[in-house]
């Protein structure tokens, strides 16, 4: 056998003890007589037709029989030991063990070629009858004439206590019992299969590890889909596989794009659609829905990712009474140590100003900066509800937030304020210690970062019906002409402009009386992370975040019996925005 062989082998045999046929299930402590024609595709079992993966071939007047379907026949299966790349049967007579690697066949340790006693096809054992009826203790008969083999054997009663009897076997207690059952005799194409669990332990120790190989949670074209599964014991005791087919048949129940948004499980990315699909989701109609800025509560952003090289104003603007929102993400790119602060300054010089933290998310520096930002849009969204007060004197600045950054570390944070007067905010990179008695301001040392700006609002509310939605359709969450950008000003360059990016804007959605959908979320150009609140439960996106290529982050399944979904969501700091909510119909054919 040549190296390409062996390496092929190697590959293919862990399949034949997966795949072969269509079990012929054998009656205990009776008499049975199979039947097999050259080529057939069918045996014949106690009069009964069995499906053959794999046929049998005649050949110079021997018959080769597929070693995996003889062995569910007669009771004594076949076993791929994968750590020593070599087949295990245990029969009646004797323990075999195949070494295709080596070109030999052991018969109770005893190692001879293998010749033409067996060899592979596609990927199967098949062995010559003659030869493996000595071990079985199988009769046989071989008719060159009609191209016909056909062999009698006699099932053992099932044993409640089978210990086993593999080489080397020192434990006392007994074999596991795999076995299992489809939960009907047919499934259509698109069907959930259920498999229902028969599974024992004689001994009651539990069967801790189950390995199915086969077992699709649905299947999509029509067919008999061989299924196989082996248990172990608390002791490490390994069950006889035990096999059982899948059929499919009939009218499709769902396509495999369908399947797919039925049961990708809440979190996880519903992959890539097929080119078809993919084009109607992106070209989905978009949903009717109400769009309103709330404007109770600016936002004041330094902008996203702004690198410091040194140090100096990032951005400053006037806050007036009442509500507001801070969102930072600076990086230090100084190249040495800097301090990053939030100041406030009560510009008023009689009275006294009080601030109040309501809500915050934040994430210390770090260097591991592109996977911490989304924790700060968790926080925000689903922490606990901030309880931290200052108070500023007449005339006097003080600092909510100072953070010692080393070069190349960024932090990120989010906070919603209430201020009882009129103030102004100041992001800015100071001197390490720098305290705020000690602190004067410095000219703006960076150039105007991407996004900074004061924003009218921090809020954007989505609400649409959405019982009589019948095909896919979509919410857009980008700036576009269903959902107008956020009006903004710079307010050290003194330039309007559209705030398109989302970044510090929280989004809530709302879907009134819903009927039976999937709601998923399709990323934007670039890498979708942090986390999305649905009725109050939080979906976080997985830890390497969503791509347009990946897919799209599977949200929430309603039943059609509530009376409104609520979504919230903001952009995490490092994280690509969202594009748009995808609403599937769920249909039942």
């Amino acid at each position: 056998m040549n190296r390409r062989t062996t390496m092929w082998t190697s590959f293919s045999l862990a399949a034949l003890l997966l795949a072969g046929a269509g079990t012929a299930e054998a009656v205990s402590g009776t008499s049975s007589r199979a039947v097999l024609t050259d080529g057939g595709r069918e045996a014949v079992v106690n009069g009964a037709a069995v499906p053959l993966t794999v046929p049998a071939v005649q050949k110079e007047g021997d018959f080769y029989v597929p070693a995996r379907w003889v062995g569910e026949t007669v009771g004594h299966v076949p076993v791929w030991h994968g750590d020593r790349g070599i087949i295990g049967w245990l029969t009646p007579n004797a323990y075999l063990e195949w070494d295709f690697g080596r070109g030999v066949v052991a018969v109770n340790g005893v190692d001879s070629p293998i010749g033409g006693d067996a060899y592979i096809q596609d990927g199967n054992l098949m062995v010559r009858l003659a030869w493996i009826a000595t071990h079985l203790g199988v009769t046989y008969r071989i008719s060159p004439e009609s191209a016909r083999a056909e062999f009698e054997f006699v099932s053992e009663p099932a044993r409640a206590y089978e210990e086993s009897a593999y080489p080397g076997e020192t434990q006392p207690n007994s074999r596991p019992v795999a076995k299992f059952m489809p939960g009907k005799p047919v499934y259509r194409p698109g069907e959930p299969v259920k498999y229902v669990d028969l599974s024992y332990d004689p001994d009651a120790e539990g069967l801790p590890v189950y390995e199915w190989s086969g077992n699709e949670p649905a299947f999509f074209a029509e067919g008999t889909y061989p299924v196989t599964l082996v248990v172990k014991d608390g002791k490490g005791n390994v069950s006889l596989p035990f096999t059982r087919t899948v059929t499919i048949a009939g009218e499709p129940y769902l396509s495999k794009e369908e399947y797919a948004w039925h049961a990708t499980p809440i979190g996880s990315v519903v992959p890539g659609q097929d080119d078809a699909w993919e084009e109607k989701l992106v070209q989905a109609p978009e949903w009717k829905a109400a769009i309103r800025h709330n404007e109770q509560r600016p936002l004041i952003s330094a902008g996203e990712a702004v690198h410091l090289t040194g140090q100096g104003t990032v951005y400053e603007a006037p806050v007036s009474a009442g509500a507001a929102r801070l969102y930072a993400h600076p990086v230090n790119a100084s190249g040495g140590k800097l301090q990053w602060v939030t100041a406030i300054r009560n510009p008023d010089g009689a009275k006294r100003l009080f601030v109040k933290v309501t809500r915050a998310g934040e994430t210390a520096p770090s260097w591991y900066h592109p996977g911490t930002g989304a924790h700060t849009a968790i926080d925000f969204l689903s922490g606990p509800a901030a309880d931290k007060a200052i108070e500023i004197g007449p005339g006097e600045t003080a600092f909510l937030h100072q953070y010692a950054m080393e070069s190349g570390q960024a932090m990120s944070l989010l906070a919603d304020l209430e201020l009882d007067g009129d103030a102004v905010l100041i992001f800015a990179a100071t001197a390490p210690g720098e305290t705020a008695e000690s602190w004067k301001p410095l000219q703006q040392a960076e150039p105007a970062a991407e996004e900074r700006g004061t924003y009218a609002a921090s809020e954007v509310e989505i609400s649409a019906p959405a019982g009589g939605i019948s095909e896919p359709a979509r919410i857009r969450l980008k700036a576009d002409p269903q959902l107008p950008p956020i009006a903004a000003v710079d307010g050290i360059a003194g330039t309007a402009f559209d705030g398109r990016s989302g970044h510090g804007v929280t989004y809530r959605i709302r879907l009134d009386y819903p009927r039976e959908l999937a709601i998923g979320v399709r990323p934007g150009d670039g890498v979708l992370k942090g986390a999305f609140k649905v009725n109050g439960n939080v979906i976080m996106a997985p830890e390497g975040g969503v791509t347009p290529a990946d897919g799209y982050l599977m949200l929430h399944r309603t039943e059609g019996t509530e009376k409104a979904v609520e979504i919230e969501y903001t952009p995490a700091p490092g994280s690509a925005a969202a594009d748009s909510l995808i609403l599937i119909p769920l249909l039942t054919p």
